[in-house]
């Protein structure tokens, strides 16, 4: 009879014990988060990176046709000047 009174009593405990999270559950699960960041975040910063370089390039591109614009229309009006003083 008290034999059976002290498995109920470790039965109870062990059931008011099963609430909550043990310290090596919630480091797993913060490891996998971790993990998970990582291989999620690291495509969104290459992303990031290559609009930044695409960017660049078309401000390059834009710099160059502004300035062959100017050189033309410089050229356009230039004229060749005779210098018959000889």
């Amino acid at each position: 009879m008290e034999c059976e009174k002290v498995e109920g009593l470790a039965t109870m405990l062990r059931i008011g014990n099963n609430r909550g999270f043990t310290l090596i559950e919630i480091l797993v699960v913060l490891a996998i988060s971790v993990i998970m960041m990582g291989l999620v975040l690291g495509p969104v910063a290459q992303s990031f990176r290559m609009t930044r370089q695409a960017q660049a390039m078309a401000d390059a591109q834009d710099s160059a046709r502004q300035a062959m614009e100017l050189i033309s229309r410089d050229l356009g009006e230039a004229m060749f000047v005779f210098d018959n003083a000889v």
